[in-house]
């Protein structure tokens, strides 16, 4: 069977071993790169729930999330054994309100967000779990997402929209187009 999350957290499990020591750098307070997936609310619930203590805020981000609904779809040929799912994804950390474009650059996007998603990207082509594009590459749309959160990143539950709590950076993948097989 092919568990979506489960293969995302392997992934970001290699990235947080390739990349912990060289966030820490210009982040030190950072533990983990952390993954989580869910509907962009539940995602915000937890982190809200996280800032309620210093010790738990301190451990949100860098975060990469993987927004549910997933979009599959299923080879007839082979089912159980391959899927393609188009996925959309956001990799974030923390920044200040305060900051300009050119703050963020320095500060989030060139030392934290892109390295990540460079280290995303390769260690989702060298998984088991995943057929390598040919290419090398896997289609999608990446966006940098400059001071997201607190009026930018939306989503809509019930018919109203909502957005995370914290000021975020953010690169955001949008329609990843991942071809799974089920490698057991």
């Amino acid at each position: 069977m092919i568990v979506i999350p489960e293969i995302m957290q392997r992934v970001v499990d290699a990235v947080n071993a390739e990349m912990l020591h060289v966030i820490k750098q210009y982040k030190p307070d950072v533990e983990v790169i952390r993954f989580d997936y869910g509907h962009p609310s539940d995602i915000a619930s937890k982190l809200a729930i996280l800032s309620k203590t210093p010790q738990n805020a301190v451990k949100k981000f860098p975060l990469i999330c993987l927004f549910m609904d997933v979009n599959k779809e299923v080879d007839n040929e082979k089912p159980g054994e391959r899927l393609t799912a188009r996925l959309n994804m956001v990799i974030c950390c923390n920044s200040t309100a305060t900051w300009t474009p050119q703050d963020r650059t320095e500060r989030t996007f060139k030392p934290i967000l892109w390295p990540i998603y460079k280290s995303f990207m390769k260690h989702l082509a060298r998984s088991k779990a995943t057929t390598t594009p040919v290419n090398g590459v896997f289609n999608h749309r990446p966006i940098d997402r400059y001071q997201w959160g607190k009026g930018g990143l939306e989503y809509y539950e019930n018919g109203e929209k909502g957005v995370f709590k914290d000021v975020i950076d953010a690169v955001e993948l949008l329609d990843l187009e991942v071809e799974f097989i089920n490698n057991c």
